[in-house]
């Protein structure tokens, strides 16, 4: 079914085999991923941290997440969601494109078990799951993310918090 009222740009990127994308509004950059990234003390619902423009952001696989099964990711979507950074690892980014078609009846989604999955979108035939933000990560994830966020590479804690994330400046 076709909305015109909700056509957006999006950023498209793979997860696995999985199709996702996110409002091209949420999306603040897409990096690649360094070959360290795990944390050294362990954050639960965090795989990993980047230190970015002076900030400790949380990395977080999707693939856990959502279970889809896919290699390690070789690059990270920074997106926002309730004021905070995460970082969002996946294997591939696709590109942008502008939402022709929009199915609005959404129902769980095998393989992804409906969560944080908002709308489904057809663009040529392919299947892309348009994520909520604010639902794929649990709230103890948001908690973990949250405490992370709050250390700064550069503040009081600078270089002990790059040390506590595995990070050699």
């Amino acid at each position: 079914m076709r909305n015109a009222d909700q056509s957006a740009a999006f950023v498209h990127f793979r997860v696995g085999s999985c199709g996702l994308s996110l409002r091209v509004g949420e999306v603040k950059m897409v990096v690649r991923l360094r070959p360290r990234s795990e944390l050294d003390r362990p954050i639960p619902g965090v795989d990993g941290a980047l230190p970015l423009h002076g900030l400790v952001v949380p990395l977080v696989h999707l693939s856990r997440i959502l279970e889809i099964e896919a290699e390690d990711p070789e690059m990270a979507v920074v997106a926002t969601a309730k004021e905070r950074q995460v970082a969002l690892g996946v294997n591939d980014v696709i590109g942008l494109y502008e939402s022709p078609e929009i199915e609005t009846d959404v129902h769980p989604v095998p393989g992804l078990g409906g969560r944080g999955v908002r709308q489904i979108h057809r663009i040529e035939g392919e299947i892309i799951f348009w994520l909520d933000m604010e639902r794929i990560i649990s709230e103890e994830g948001w908690d973990a993310i949250r405490s992370l966020g709050e250390m700064g590479t550069d503040g009081l804690l600078g270089d002990s918090t790059l040390g506590i994330l595995g990070y050699e400046e």
